[in-house]
């Protein structure tokens, strides 16, 4: 439960929705958030790009880093 706490990214968004997460030059992993479109995402240090699709179209995109604390990113649509 401590990992919860720690660094990564949270916030809320189309439910059901697929986020692509990316590093440097990488795809890391792809996340689908909860029915009710929270999303909660361990990471570690370092700067990403999300991709956020729903079931037909990439409807945003996210430019985040992460350091020693989670980052919310609010609502994102």
């Amino acid at each position: 439960m401590d990992r919860l706490e720690g660094p990564g990214v949270r916030g809320t968004t189309i439910p059901s929705a697929q986020i692509s997460i990316s590093g440097k030059n990488h795809q890391l992993q792809t996340y689908v958030t909860n029915p009710d479109g929270t999303f909660h995402i361990i990471l570690p240090l370092g700067d990403y790009q999300l991709i956020f699709k729903n079931d037909t179209a990439i409807y945003a995109q996210k430019n985040i880093s992460i350091s020693n604390s989670r980052l919310n990113l609010g609502e994102i649509r």
